[in-house]
């Protein structure tokens, strides 16, 4: 492979010496993956318990509150360095809620999230690396890395019972490390709803155009709206109390998609449909409730509550193997766009994408397109191995698409596409 042209001819020869072509629309459970992540919206805890020690390594853990007089608290450390008393993670607010530092090598830090409600994003922190890395690692795949003199990296999701461990490879004697934790205070963008039933403004590129919501006992919802430039999106939530409901979503008087709304949904948005209808004429969309799959439709009564949104949707980056690739995506809180596979790395004698971001300014967000088949895509890099979060997977209709994984800088990432296509992105913030 003699250059970047090269490069870009065999990508696309590979996308395009495919059989197997599904329909030029995203999948459901990949949108809802990569997409749909779970939010609670608990507004601010008085006391955010701390996480939890394992492994019996020492570390110094402190739980911070707000003053309690007139005078102005210092300003937070860890780790010798001063850390924000509050984030913005795409929009929502959080607080600082929790520390813990440590200093030594190997697996210096070592935390449990707690199993709770809590909506938790953790900042890595560290100093004094001495040309050396500090590793954030959530259940084995790393999602954070600081390096050369260390700093305060971009805060990650964390989840209830993640193991947190931090890293430290090649870093001086004298390095520090930790973890700024901060919980969700509750503030969001824009956008419409409440609870978990929030349909933001803008969501991966994607621009809400109205959004209704169920009262009482409504029988259903209506939306009317008008789409630009592609078919829209729609979105829906669902919270219930009842067993045996499903949710039915109709386009212009047709059906477009059936689901479950099982007790214990909890509103939480989830993608369904793109066949919104075409762009630059008026639809109307209705979602509403049966008993059953075929079953008659029933008022849901108080304990059901349902929500429809229609979104504009941002033109796809390419179409690959059948499958619109996301021109903007959302990987562990923060925007990235579609980039050009040959612009980050090359590839090797057996046609892998090779990715040296050891000397890289920030990270790198991957996903596959997989053909027919079982397949077991891998991303195995230099300090971290390979990644066990990529599993495998079967498809044997026709082709498939993963969500996306986060690839830290600081080494040289080898990816093997297991006879698909690799996708590349690259952070916006």
């Amino acid at each position: 492979m003699s250059s970047l042209d090269d490069l870009r001819t065999t990508l696309v020869e590979h996308a395009d010496a495919v059989e197997d072509r599904g329909a030029l629309v995203r999948s459901v459970a990949v949108r809802e993956r990569a997409r749909g992540v779970r939010r609670r919206r608990r507004g601010l805890v008085a006391a955010v318990a701390a996480l939890v020690l394992v492994g019996g390594v020492a570390v110094t853990t402190d739980v911070v509150r707000g003053p309690s007089g007139p005078e102005p608290a210092a300003a937070p450390t860890v780790a010798g360095r001063e850390v924000p008393g509050s984030v913005s993670v795409l929009g929502h607010g959080y607080d600082l809620a929790d520390t813990a530092q440590a200093a030594g090598d190997s697996d210096a830090l070592r935390i449990r999230v707690p199993r709770d409600d809590v909506d938790r994003v953790v900042s890595l922190v560290a100093s004094g690396l001495g040309g050396g890395a500090a590793t954030l690692l959530r259940d084995g795949d790393p999602v954070a890395r600081s390096l050369g003199d260390g700093g305060v990296e971009a805060p990650v999701r964390v989840y209830a019972g993640s193991t947190l461990v931090v890293r430290l490879g090649g870093a001086a004697p004298a390095a520090r490390v930790g973890l700024a934790t901060y919980a969700e205070t509750g503030s969001r963008p824009a956008g419409a709803g409440e609870g978990e039933a929030f349909f933001p403004a803008r969501r991966e590129g994607d621009v809400l155009l109205g959004a209704v919501f169920s009262a009482g006992r409504d029988p259903g919802v209506r939306l009317s709206y008008r789409p630009s430039g592609r078919p829209a999106e729609l979105w829906v939530s669902c919270a219930t109390d009842q067993r045996g409901l499903w949710l039915q979503l109709e386009v212009d008087g047709r059906p477009a998609v059936a689901t479950t709304c099982a007790p214990g949904s909890d509103g939480t948005p989830r993608f369904l449909s793109e066949s919104g209808g075409a762009p630059g004429r008026d639809h109307e969309a209705e979602l509403f409730v049966t008993r059953g799959a075929d079953g008659p439709r029933v008022a849901p009564g108080d304990g059901t509550r349902l929500g429809l949104a229609a979104y504009d949707a941002e033109a796809p980056a390419a179409v690959v193997r059948g499958w619109e690739v996301a021109r903007t995506v959302e990987v562990e809180g923060r925007e990235w766009t579609s980039t050009d596979p040959a612009s980050l790395g090359r590839l090797d004698a057996d046609g892998r994408l090779v990715l040296d971001l050891t000397a890289a300014e920030d990270d790198v967000a991957v996903g596959f397109v997989l053909p027919r088949g079982p397949r077991t895509p891998r991303a195995t890099g230099s300090l971290s191995g390979r990644l066990d979060s990529l599993g495998s997977f079967r498809n044997d209709t026709g082709s498939s698409m993963t969500g996306e994984v986060l690839l830290p800088r600081g080494e040289v990432w080898t990816l093997d596409p297991d006879g698909g296509v690799v996708l590349t992105w690259s952070p916006l913030s």
